[in-house]
């Protein structure tokens, strides 16, 4: 009835169309028949142009990627490819495929109006794909135009600036409208790195902390009543959502009072000396995707990682060159409660392209963790050494200048939420009286998870 409804509503309106050009060709024939013939000439004109960019854009991939990714090779449940092509049904032994050549050929390309693709083989097989999944595939190879177009490389900011701008185009986000619907704080993260949380509940022994990394993580569909805070479905409590456990628990506090028992105290961000930029964890092999600390007392300094890097690579394309290519070494030892922690990777991460290097996914770098550089080809030391000081020397100069570093004094109940692989944090040294504490309280939150909800909210992973 449904479908009968819709079909009726769609003729009296066609119906009404044609009534009305109907009574005003009878009044002014020439110039609305001349009208009505230039705007179907220039729709017909515009759907030519857009189909013949689906078709361009459908000939960049492999066809036979493209014949491999046909949906009827996928479970519509899991998504998982159908395995009877795959392993014997019974015994679970790979089937051995026949090694020969095979040659797909697209024969037509056809776009349906509603926005599904149509790729028609040789032999007669046809494939549907939708606008979307095309255009991904196309970002993933054209990756340095959808990143341009989705994050915004940021620099001198102020405490002013950033306070003043409570609009789309700002990083300040309601700790309750958040929890609400993460949407909008996602989009502002993958555009920013940043997102300041006001509201935030501290006075709750973390459970506040908790839910703001339970609304940024596990799966998007939340629909249990069994929340973290209370009227909140997207706080769950179960063990897919929430903070990160480290070798600092889940939620940690820079006040080791506040810290659960056998969680680790060594690591400098708990003297009250400066810290310089770095991200988090980079002696894990997977640093954490989020860091969400909630300041109280002193001043904090943050600076967009790739705003950094693509700077480096204008000005001195060797040593980026250098800091793509070569592994550096961290580390993280707490003798009291048994943890040695070592992880190996570059300070810029970035894929590899035809010309050189792509667009950057993702930044490793604390100088506090870091182990010094070891190369086993004694005939290559001199220059290796040489270069990689150069390289680093490089880095540290825009580490250095204002332009980067955005400081801010975080109030109670603000929490600066940090993506840990694209942007840095550091402090100022303080000093504590009671009247003047600092504390921070925090968590992370996995780079899975985070990459998950962007991709769930049709936001480009590079």
């Amino acid at each position: 009835m449904r479908k009968r409804n819709v079909v009726i509503i769609h003729d009296v309106a066609v119906t009404r169309v044609q009534h009305f050009f109907a009574s005003t060709t009878r009044r002014r024939p020439n110039a609305y028949r001349r009208s009505f013939a230039s705007r179907t000439q220039a729709q017909d004109n515009h759907n030519d142009e857009t189909d013949q960019k689906w078709r361009e854009w459908i000939l960049k991939l492999p066809p036979t990627f493209l014949r491999e990714s046909d949906p009827s090779n996928y479970d519509p449940w899991t998504h998982q490819r159908k395995s009877a092509n795959l392993f014997d049904q019974s015994t679970g032994k790979p089937l051995m495929q026949q090694n020969k050549k095979t040659k797909y050929e697209i024969s037509s390309i056809l776009r349906d109006q509603d926005n599904t693709i149509c790729i028609n083989w040789a032999d007669g097989h046809a494939t549907k794909v939708t606008e979307q999944w095309v255009r991904q595939q196309v970002a993933d190879r054209d990756d340095a135009m959808t990143c341009s177009e989705q994050r915004t490389l940021w620099t001198n900011w102020t405490e002013t600036t950033v306070r003043n701008n409570d609009t789309k185009d700002g990083i300040i986000v309601n700790f309750a409208e958040l929890l609400s619907s993460s949407r909008e704080a996602l989009e502002k993260l993958h555009r920013f790195g940043l997102v300041l949380v006001k509201g935030t509940p501290t006075d709750d022994a973390g459970t506040g902390i908790a839910a703001l990394a339970a609304a940024l993580s596990g799966g998007s569909n939340k629909t249990s009543t069994n929340s973290l805070v209370p009227n909140f479905p997207n706080t769950l409590k179960e063990a897919t959502d929430g903070p990160l456990r480290t070798l600092y628990g889940t939620v940690w506090s820079t006040h080791s009072s506040g810290m659960g028992s056998g969680t680790s105290l060594a690591d400098s961000a708990y003297t009250n000396e400066a810290l310089p930029l770095h991200t988090d964890m980079t002696y894990h092999a997977h640093p954490p995707g989020l860091q969400s600390p909630a300041v109280q007392g002193g001043e904090s300094v943050f600076a967009d990682g790739f705003a950094v890097a693509e700077r480096l690579r204008t000005i001195y394309p060797k040593s980026f060159d250098i800091l793509c290519r070569v592994p550096r070494r961290y580390r993280s030892i707490d003798d009291s409660t048994g943890w040695h922690l070592e992880a190996v990777g570059p300070i810029i991460d970035a894929i590899p392209s035809s010309h050189g290097w792509g667009t950057i996914r993702r930044i490793r770098h604390n100088d506090l963790d870091r182990l010094p550089d070891f190369e086993g080809k004694e005939d290559k030391w001199d220059g290796f050494y040489h270069d990689l000081q150069k390289a680093h020397n490089h880095w540290d100069e825009l580490l250095a200048l204002d332009e980067f570093r955005f400081f801010i004094g975080l109030q109670p109940h603000e929490t600066m939420v940090v993506s840990n692989q694209r942007c840095f944090h550091g402090r100022h040294a303080f000093v504590t009286t009671p009247d003047v504490p600092r504390a921070v309280m925090g968590c992370y939150v996995s780079q899975d998870e985070l990459d998950s909800r962007f991709r769930r909210a049709g936001l480009y992973v590079p």
